[in-house]
């Protein structure tokens, strides 16, 4: 659709209540309007999955977070914004291939000890009150307990330390929101997060580096001093998978299982034929995308719609409305268990494509499998609380009935 010269995209508010409860219409109306729309001071947001999967791999884009002068950190000088440069997810280059080679050999061999029957032994665990007929609310049964059991077990942490860990945890990783500059108080509350779980890995990492285990953290802790990584780089990256790779997968579990409850004849036919179930988890990551977008910088100038976008502004890669538009899936706001091919952009692409998403689709498949095997139905018991975040689509509260098989 054509804008006459002069007229301005429309405008974007992720912050509406009613996005946040559902924001897919909007999307399809954005995506018509055009492939871009404006989302605050210098930013802008990119709806269509054609611009935003080749976005996803343009050179022409940078992930690097500065502030408006260029080098200052998002969230200011202290912990919370040296973070920010020192994680995967902020690294360029060179930099950014050392310690992307490094988190995914270490997620590979804790993948090798093969993670499906424990995951699966845990859920049949979490499932139990509820089979009983105990009020069972998704989030806070099924899928916090599961993944925080995962993100530690992954670690070799005792079970004594997730307590210590999560709240902070689950603090910073809603806080590093990539949508505008956070307020002093959000940047002190990062900070505050950032040192308690920086206390708390730098104990587990130099006990590792002197008596290494068969975990993460010692894989991890292995890569001290090669190819330049520093203590302090490794640390901080250990305190980025344990609030990057705790959210978006929670939330995976708690939308699939929303998505079935809306669905009763596709949660029938997937109990019907358990081989549906990978599929089952690659359509749920499409429909309910966990995270609705990721950010990037230009870099270099950019045409996109008519518009040249210039070196320094923000770009919200819109990875929830590309899942939903119908110039790449058919029927793309239906929800569809069997549907192949899924070319679903959920876990992002390029060289910041999600570094655990291999583990994220084996507990998203574990999961599914025993609750549909364990429960003859799973049925409402009282309205779903959404999160309000502007990009996690995730629930506060997700209370159901279970029924035994």
């Amino acid at each position: 659709m054509s804008r006459p010269p002069g007229v301005l995209p429309p405008r974007f508010d992720p912050l509406d209540p009613e996005v946040i409860a559902d924001p897919y219409p909007f999307y399809a109306r954005l995506r018509q309007a055009g492939p871009v729309c404006r989302a605050g001071v210098g930013t802008w947001m990119v709806l269509r999955y054609a611009d935003v999967s080749a976005l996803l791999n343009d050179k022409r884009l940078g992930n690097r977070r500065a502030g408006e002068d260029g080098s200052t950190p998002l969230f200011g000088a202290g912990p919370s914004g040296t973070l920010s440069q020192r994680i995967i997810a902020g690294r360029e280059g060179p930099d950014h291939v050392t310690l992307r080679g490094l988190l995914t050999r270490s997620l590979a061999a804790a993948r090798s000890r093969g993670w499906r029957p424990r995951v699966e032994e845990l859920v049949d665990e979490l499932l139990e009150p509820g089979l009983d007929g105990a009020p069972f609310d998704v989030v806070a049964d099924l899928a916090f307990p599961l993944q925080a059991r995962i993100v530690c077990e992954l670690l070799g942490l005792p079970p004594a330390e997730r307590e210590r860990i999560w709240p902070a945890a689950v603090d910073l990783g809603r806080a590093f929101i990539p949508y505008r500059l956070p307020t002093p108080e959000a940047a002190a509350a990062a900070d505050r997060a950032v040192a308690h779980l920086r206390e708390c890995v730098s104990g587990w990492f130099d006990e590792r580096a002197r008596d290494p285990r068969d975990d993460l953290i010692s894989h991890l802790a292995s890569g001290l001093g090669r190819d330049g990584l520093d203590r302090a780089d490794l640390v901080d990256n250990l305190v980025f998978l344990l609030f990057a790779g705790f959210e978006p997968t929670m939330n995976m579990v708690a939308n699939g299982l929303s998505a079935l409850l809306a669905h009763p004849g596709e949660q029938a036919r997937l109990a019907a034929d358990p081989s549906l179930t990978s599929t089952a988890v690659e359509e749920f990551l499409r429909y309910d995308a966990p995270t609705q977008y990721t950010m990037r910088i230009v870099r270099e100038p950019i045409e996109l719609g008519g518009r040249v976008l210039r070196p320094g502004r923000l770009l919200l890669l819109v990875l929830g409305s590309a899942n939903r538009d119908e110039r790449r899936f058919a029927e793309p706001d239906r929800l569809d268990v069997s549907r192949h091919p899924n070319p679903h952009v959920s876990f992002g692409g390029g060289a910041h494509h999600c570094t655990g998403w291999a583990l994220a689709r084996v507990e998203g498949e574990a999961v599914v499998a025993r609750v549909l095997s364990r429960c003859a139905a799973i049925e409402p018991a009282g309205p779903a609380v959404r999160l309000d975040h502007p990009n996690f689509r995730a629930h506060e509260s997700l209370p159901v009935r279970l029924r035994a098989a």
